[in-house]
């Protein structure tokens, strides 16, 4: 018999990281679609966040529910996992808000609804 909280945690995890799959796919179609330099920036930072945060979490699910490994070695996993996750939540933002800037100091205006 399969254990319960192995089963749950695999589905949750496995969903998780299909959803950030689909972030990452939604991030390039973006990238190709959107008009200026900004929105394309905001696709990328959106992917980036998203495409990365939920696998790492979605793994790190997976790495709780099984009981086969010794808890200290499920630790020595996830708490990595949610550490990297954590910086990545925090970094990506900053980053692309600092490009961003300085773009438009450069002088790179975004588009208006009159271009």
């Amino acid at each position: 018999m399969i254990d319960p909280v192995y089963l749950v945690s695999t589905i949750v995890g496995g969903a998780l990281i299909f959803i950030g799959g689909l972030y990452d796919l939604i991030a390039a179609i973006g990238v190709n679609k959107f008009p200026d330099f900004y929105t394309r920036l905001h696709a990328v930072t959106i992917g980036a966040i998203g495409g990365a945060v939920y696998p790492i979490i979605g793994a790190a699910i997976m790495v709780l529910g099984n009981n086969g490994l010794p808890l200290s070695v499920r630790a020595s996993y996830v708490l990595p996992m949610i550490l990297i996750a954590a910086l990545i939540i925090i970094t990506a933002p900053t980053g692309s808000h600092a490009v961003a800037r300085a773009a438009y100091r450069s002088g790179l205006k975004p588009l208006t609804e009159e271009e």
